[in-house]
């Protein structure tokens, strides 16, 4: 019975993220991440369009993910708060817009053709949404 124990603690869980961004992770995100998680890290990306907050949740439970990645924080908003109301933290993806293409890591073509530049800062897990409240 003890040495089945010790073999049980030997298997290495694999972790498996969720990344939920318009471009793919860069070579740099995807080396933090193992160092935060594991080597055994898997990242994938559901290429789906995904639509609605309750879209994204269900892909998330029923693909067994245990980490979800997630840029655009403005524009995810609900989408963030439907995880937290499950209790599950997600990680943003913190990317600052910049100017200058050779200061960016990362470029989204919009709609109309102009490009928009991101420099990765880093990775924040997102505990809650306080909003800022100003009265009138």
């Amino acid at each position: 019975m003890q040495l089945f124990l010790a073999a049980e603690e030997l298997i290495i869980k694999k972790k498996i993220l969720l990344w939920f961004s318009k471009t793919q992770p860069s070579e740099h995100q995807l080396r933090l991440l193992k160092v935060h998680f594991g080597k055994s890290l898997v990242v994938t990306m559901d290429l789906r369009a995904l639509v609605t907050a309750d879209d994204i949740v269900k892909t998330f439970q029923e693909g067994g993910y245990h980490e979800i990645a997630i840029s655009g924080l403005k524009r995810n908003l609900v989408v963030i708060a439907k995880f937290l109301s499950l209790n599950i933290h997600p990680l943003w993806i913190n990317l600052q817009e910049v100017s200058e293409e050779e200061d960016a890591d990362m470029v989204e073509e919009q709609p109309d053709g102009n490009k928009v530049l991101y420099r990765f800062v880093g990775f924040n897990r997102v505990l809650a949404l306080d909003p800022l409240l100003k009265d009138l």
